[in-house]
């Protein structure tokens, strides 16, 4: 299923490669940085012992992937094609840390149902994504960006199976958490409730578990 994941969708193959080579070749000079407000809620080192903490803002280029289960509710739609049911989710980004506490990234998210007769339902959807830390290793999402809703052939799929694909608008919302941390890297866990507006409404909801350096 994974590999599947990424030929349905070469740009998530090139953000994957983007993201492996970047954390690969990146190297940040160890220059200091000036300690955020004690208040600030990106700032997740904290104590008298601070400045010795495995932990330090967020800051620079982030790289996240993650993958999961995920549900494909029947779509709000009248006539039009329809598919539903238990999924496989992945999402991939790269950002940039505009401060400790937000970060802007631009993500792809894919959606897969595998069904019986050797095609697939995916949702997916190229967003630009606001990650807002509201506490130390807890984040809210809102992103928005361009979707797609489509059924496709398996390599093995009878000839006779039908495929079909529908574009348009795509939003997701999210909250998630970093289980630890240590100095940029973090092992992440995210529920997001997405939607595809092509041909009708195409509401999803997935909970991925990955990881992030940032």
């Amino acid at each position: 299923m994974i590999p599947m994941l990424l030929r349905s969708s070469p740009r998530l193959t090139a953000l994957a490669v983007l993201a492996a080579t970047s954390a690969a070749a990146l190297t940040i000079p160890n220059f200091a940085v000036a300690a955020p407000a004690s208040g600030d809620p990106g700032h997740v080192a904290s104590g008298p012992n601070a400045a010795a903490s495995v932990d330090r803002p967020r800051r620079n280029l982030r790289l996240a992937l993650a993958m999961g289960q995920s549900l494909v509710l029947p779509p709000l739609c009248s006539g039009c094609e329809r598919f539903w049911g238990p999924a496989l989710g992945a999402g991939i980004e790269v950002g940039w840390t505009l401060r400790p506490n937000l970060v802007l990234a631009l993500e792809e998210q894919v959606t897969l149902v595998r069904f019986a007769d050797r095609t697939y339902g995916s949702l997916r959807a190229l967003q630009l994504s606001a990650l807002y830390f509201w506490r130390p290793r807890a984040w809210l999402r809102g992103a928005a960006g361009l979707g797609r809703r489509a059924m496709h052939p398996e390599e093995d799929a009878s000839p006779r199976a039908r495929t079909w694909s529908q574009p348009g608008p795509a939003v997701t919302f999210g909250i998630g958490q970093e289980a630890t941390r240590v100095r940029a890297w973090s092992l992440t866990l995210e529920a997001r409730a997405t939607a595809v507006f092509a041909g009708g409404v195409a509401p999803g909801l997935l909970l991925l578990a990955g990881g992030a350096w940032n």
